[in-house]
């Protein structure tokens, strides 16, 4: 198997390999020759074990990952704890729905241009554009966004990620990231559109159904708390179960 994955790298990549670990080998040397030299080296200096537990090797200026998940992926082990980035290094915004009252943005951008920015004498901050739009869709299976109101949320270069909450509902959303330097905004990425659905329990709803939400709701102690309502209507049933 390991023999197999060298032969598909490039001989420049296996050439590199063959020199840190100080193996006799020329540039004329046939490929052939170094997939086998190589092959003994892993098996022989117990680095077969790392690479089927793809933990990369090493290699000081080494072009290309040998041993990582470049060349291959391979399913983690039980329990492996498996760690994602907290950024990718691209400029770029995500819209992510809460419930119909809040969405959760996240962002991210490039290390240079986040940078340039900080290191221009007239940055002023990042703005966080809450735009509501009207979503369409035409007669050629597009949809057309037509903004309809919009609001700023003013945040930090060290901000990446931020809780809005939505003032309408059964509508849609969606959030433009600006820079702001000089007195002048540049728009630098803009996010999914999110359909929000109404924030009320529905006025001919099934009785049953009806009935049954209001035990639920009981039980659950709701009527107990300060649960702050919204949408532009509201059960007047539930009205009256949180006041008794």
């Amino acid at each position: 198997m390991i023999r197999e994955r060298l032969a598909e790298m490039p001989i420049e990549v296996l050439l590199e390999f063959a020199h840190a670990h100080g193996l006799e080998v020329t540039d004329g040397t046939a490929k052939s020759e170094l997939v086998e030299l190589i092959a003994e080296e892993i098996e022989e200096t117990e680095l077969e074990r790392e690479w089927l537990d793809n933990h990369p090797v090493k290699i000081e200026q080494m072009k290309y990952d040998l041993l990582g998940a470049a060349a291959f992926s391979q399913t983690p082990s039980p329990g492996e704890e498996i760690l994602l980035p907290d950024v990718y290094n691209e400029t770029r915004i995500v819209l992510m729905l809460r419930d119909p009252a809040w969405a959760f943005a996240y962002w991210d951008i490039h290390d240079a241009a986040l940078q340039e920015l900080i290191d221009d004498e007239e940055f002023e901050e990042l703005l966080l554009r809450v735009v509501e739009v009207n979503a369409r869709n035409q007669t050629n299976h597009r949809t057309t966004v037509e903004p309809v109101a919009s609001f700023d949320i003013p945040v930090q270069p060290s901000d990446s990620s931020w809780y809005i909450h939505l003032p309408q509902q059964d509508t849609y959303y969606r959030i433009d990231l600006y820079a702001c330097c000089g007195g002048h905004r540049t728009l630098m990425a803009k996010s999914n559109v999110v359909a929000v659905p109404p924030g009320n329990l529905a006025v001919n709803g099934d009785e049953e159904l009806a009935e049954r939400a209001d035990q639920i709701l009981a039980l659950s102690g709701l009527q107990k708390l300060d649960v702050a309502t919204y949408g532009e209507r509201t059960s007047q049933r539930l009205i009256s179960l949180i006041g008794d």
